[in-house]
């Protein structure tokens, strides 16, 4: 028995051609295709803003040919000589990353007359002149991509860092003269290359000055200034001023300045994969809800999703699903009837009762390549372990969460504010399960304050029940009295998650042994402390302190110790906090991973171990 039936969401065309069981009742009736295009980043690159930075670069450079740091002429452009600017960071496996849309406008006579390199019009007109950089995008889950800091820009060529600024909001959404996260390279051939729209605070830590090297780490793709979702705007001028597009074709005639300059329209499969449910991709600012599964039960519907870069009309794509012992499950034709620079296709499949147990794959064979993803139909799965340490909303920063995973139980603390905005805190802990934790979280009060003599905290009153879904041991989803968001793990030394330096105090909750009811979680990132204390004020409610800065050594950490407040309660809506109150310095001297001696502001010293009693 065979089954064809066609539907599409947006235009398409479907032909069906399915290999299905023998038994009539267990028929392949596959619905698809859905999806469709994905709307490319705008931008606005502020170009007063760019000018300066641009004559600050020059300055720059007379600077440090004064110092000998630069020679003191240019050569000459070498053809051929850069690399993609952006890369993948480590463990991002996909097909492929990025699309690119927006390249350098060759029209001058006038606002929308366009003309790229290619004589196509994949460009645009800023107020006064035409794009003047090559614009690339993330694709797929830009937004999810950009919360775990997935994407790098490197530099392109070697040369001399001669501007940079960091720091600014990387979220706004909205155009307008906005200033974004930015570098500015002196390339060696004399070209200067500016890399804009980084994620804040991820940009290297080198100065004006210093060498980067060709594919050096220069920052995390991002949408700072103003940017409708995360993308790199790479821009390369001359030592006079004048834009240099690196692509060269019949209306940019000449030799390219890429090692390897991509196709025109480089159409290719970015990822191939399954999903529980359809993905949502919400609005500007928000990770996207992937829905990624590879592991589907008995009954189960199957999403196959495929994301392409540079989908072009009449181009088509044949899918073959086998089952675990190789024979053809179904197949089917996609053809697309209209070209996109970014596209999704996704088709669904419930599985029968009478499904092959054991791992399936999917593959796609699609303009001379083929790509393959496997899923299993049937098969138990491990439980996703939670990674301890500090947690968060990247779009709700001022608060967080605390978590320490150990032989099967989870402590958590969520950090945020009461309604009238003074910092507080609530804590609970549990058995972890299947990837999930469900606990009641308690507030205390009257316990130890930051500077007078020690008192045991009083139980205050429960707060609610906290529920921790972990889809992968760095992102889950937490559900408690304010609502359901994602959640991810805080990557505080940039660019992202980094493992401590050996001999580094262990992650967790520390405490001082006979001083119970209050405590410290501590985490250590490369050579990076973030550390908060758990305390309580004069008046007996709980207020809790945060610092965070270099490791002085492996075993010695000094930093400023602050207080903030006027942020998010536990629901309402999000506000970010608006006060910061120094506390004073605060130091710990670890004598082993697991233990310590900590020096409150008030030259307290205490003893601290890590806890243990869980």
């Amino acid at each position: 028995m065979i089954k064809t039936w066609t539907a599409g969401l947006m235009a398409g065309a479907l032909l069906f051609s399915l290999a299905v069981s023998s038994r009539a009742e267990e028929a392949v009736e596959i619905f698809g295709p859905f999806g469709g295009a994905v709307p490319m980043p705008e931008e606005h690159v502020d170009e007063a803003l760019q000018a300066q930075d641009r004559r600050a670069a020059a300055d720059a450079v007379v600077r440090l040919r004064a110092d000998g740091r630069l020679p003191a002429r240019d050569s000459k452009a070498t053809p051929g000589g850069y690399t993609w600017p952006l890369r993948p960071a480590p463990g991002v496996a996909d097909y492929g990353y990025y699309a690119l849309y927006n390249f350098v406008d060759h029209d001058a006579r006038g606002p929308n007359l366009l003309q790229d390199y290619n004589c196509g019009t994949r460009s645009y007109d800023s107020a006064t002149s035409g794009h003047a950089g090559t614009d690339i995008s993330i694709w797929p889950f830009p937004w999810a991509r950009f919360e775990r800091s997935e994407i790098q820009a490197v530099a392109a060529q070697s040369g001399v860092i001669v501007f940079k600024a960091d720091g600014y909001d990387d979220r706004s959404c909205t155009m307008g003269d906005k200033p974004a996260n930015r570098v500015l390279v002196r390339h060696d051939d004399g070209l200067t290359a500016s890399y804009y729209h980084f994620k804040a605070d991820t940009i290297t830590a080198k100065a004006v000055g210093e060498r980067v090297a060709q594919g050096e780490y220069l920052g995390v793709v991002g949408s700072s200034g103003s940017s409708t979702a995360p993308h790199l705007h790479f821009e390369l001028r001359d030592a006079a001023d004048r834009v240099v597009d690196p692509f060269t074709g019949a209306c940019n005639p000449g030799t390219s300045l890429w090692a390897v300059q991509p196709p025109y329209r480089d159409s290719r499969i970015n990822k191939l994969s399954t999903h529980s449910a359809p993905a949502v991709f919400p609005s500007c600012a928000t990770p996207e809800q992937t829905n990624l599964s590879d592991n589907f039960a008995i009954g189960a519907r199957v999403y196959f999703y495929t994301y392409f870069q540079d989908q072009q009309a009449g181009q088509q794509a044949v899918y073959t699903v086998y089952r675990p012992d190789g024979r053809v499950f179904a197949s089917w034709l996609y053809q697309a009837t209209e070209t996109y620079d970014a596209a999704y296709r996704y088709w669904y499949y419930t599985l029968p009762t009478t499904a092959s147990v054991g791992t399936w794959r999917i593959d796609v064979a699609y303009q001379g390549r083929l790509y393959s993803h496997a899923f299993t139909v049937g098969v138990p799965t491990a439980a996703v372990t939670p990674a301890s340490g500090w947690w968060w909303n990247p779009n709700e920063g001022g608060r967080g969460f605390s978590l320490e995973v150990r032989n099967g139980r989870a402590f958590f603390a969520g950090f945020l504010y009461d309604d009238a905005g003074a910092a507080d805190w609530v804590v609970a802990d549990g058995g972890v399960a299947n990837g999930s934790f469900t606990g009641t979280l308690q507030h205390y009060r009257a316990g130890q304050t930051l500077g007078g003599s020690y008192q045991p905290a009083a139980t205050g009153s429960p707060a609610g029940t906290v529920s921790l879904t972990f889809d992968t041991p760095t992102s889950g989803v937490l559900s408690w009295a304010g609502g359901t968001m994602p959640i991810v793990r805080y990557g505080f030394a940039s660019p992202a998650v980094t493992a401590p330096a050996t001999g580094s105090p262990e992650a967790g909750w520390w405490w001082t042994p006979n001083q119970g009811g209050s405590g410290y979680f501590m985490e250590v990132q490369g050579s990076q402390m973030f550390l908060a204390a758990y305390m309580y004020r004069d008046n007996g409610s709980p207020v809790w302190y945060t610092s965070n800065g270099a490791m002085a050594s492996t075993t010695l950490y000094e930093g400023d110790l602050t207080e903030f407040a006027g942020g998010q309660p536990m629901s309402g809506t999000y506000r970010p906090p608006t006060a910061s109150t120094p506390m004073g310095r605060i130091a710990v001297q670890f004598t082993s991973t697991t233990t310590g001696t900590l020096t409150l502001p008030n030259g307290q010293k205490l003893p601290i171990a890590r806890f243990s009693q869980f």
